[in-house]
């Protein structure tokens, strides 16, 4: 009897090591925009721990640790991008248009371990994605569990498009230049809480 339980024991921790989608019976966690620190499902994290770090470098860590355990992780992430009530406008710069496919092949297996950065010419234009090994401060990026997460709430085939393009976004007059996801008329930031206009904008390894 000891031995079975212990067997099923691992096999719900090995299942909970997958990404979210995968594990089994996990509740959402969301609770007014945070989450609980309690595992309330076998395996299954809540990102209360990471609401508690305090320094970004600190967050980017813990996702790169514990990102994968985490319940329903690509549904909270793409809802924490979803730009709701910002304003946002484009910029002339050439937007950059992939398939779903282009982007998984770059992607890969990765989820937190990298993330999804832009090469620019010399006008600003987006060329190309790329793959950087870690949230950076200075220049726009996404996490990959972000993309994940709108093919998984869009649908997405192969074929479907993701447009990548320069905008300006923010709450006030002053607004924040950055780049945008655009999926079937939805838009993405990297966060739904842009500041107001005498703060910084928030850094979010998410």
């Amino acid at each position: 009897m000891k031995k079975l339980v212990l067997m099923l024991s691992l096999f719900v921790l090995a299942a909970c090591n997958k990404p979210c989608p995968e594990c089994p019976k996990c509740p959402d966690p969301t609770t007014a925009g945070r989450t609980s620190t309690t595992i309330s499902s076998p395996g299954c994290l809540t990102f209360d721990e990471y609401n508690n770090e305090d320094t970004v470098e600190k967050k980017a860590e813990w996702l790169r640790k514990y990102g994968r355990a985490v319940c329903d992780l690509y549904s909270i992430v793409e809802k924490s991008h979803t730009i709701k009530n910002a304003t946002v406008e484009e910029t002339p710069e050439r937007e950059l248009t992939l398939t779903w496919k282009t982007i998984a092949d770059t992607i890969g297996s990765y989820d937190y371990e990298k993330y999804v950065a832009f090469n620019l010419d010399s006008k600003g234009n987006i060329i190309s994605i790329k793959l950087i090994p870690q949230f950076v401060y200075d220049a726009p990026c996404y996490s990959i569990p972000l993309l994940r997460g709108i093919k998984q709430a869009r649908s997405l085939s192969d074929t479907d498009k993701v447009a990548f393009k320069g905008a300006k976004v923010g709450l006030g007059p002053k607004l924040s230049s950055t780049i945008i996801i655009k999926v079937k008329g939805i838009s993405y930031d990297y966060s739904d809480e842009p500041k107001r206009l005498d703060e910084e904008r928030i850094l979010n390894p998410l």
